[in-house]
């Protein structure tokens, strides 16, 4: 009875993990630019549409119970996101793949399971940057 009593205990408390607390991004008014950048290239978007599109698909991605705990995410490549601020504030997100999932980290608030357009928008930008 003792044994299957501490199952359901720890069964039901992975059933209520805490998920992230929702993305903290700053108003798309406030947005100059949006910067990317990885260890081999960085490039940064001024065109208020795309910018529109990267925060629309940041809005409504997945939260998970992974914590951030650190500075930068735990894994040995990222790409770096700035939102460059009209009041001289710096918004920085991490984007990265872990076990063949793409993830999108808030330092200290959460992790992120976004759409994988942002893959492609992100890759567009780095791609272009070498041009």
């Amino acid at each position: 009875f003792l044994v299957s009593m501490m199952m359901g205990i720890l069964l039901s408390a992975c059933m209520f993990t805490k998920k992230a607390d929702p993305i903290v991004l700053p108003e798309a008014n406030d947005i100059i630019s949006i910067s990317v950048s990885d260890e081999n290239a960085a490039a940064t978007c001024t065109d208020k549409e795309q910018i529109g599109e990267i925060l629309s698909i940041l809005m409504d991605m997945e939260p998970t119970s992974k914590l951030s705990v650190n500075d930068f995410p735990n894994v040995n490549a990222y790409i770096k996101i700035d939102f460059n601020c009209s009041d001289d504030t710096v918004n920085t997100l991490f984007f990265y793949k872990e076990n063949k999932t793409e993830y999108v980290e808030e330092p200290y608030r959460g992790i992120y399971i976004p759409a994988p357009a942002l893959n492609t928008i992100i890759g567009d930008l780095l791609n272009g940057a070498g041009s």
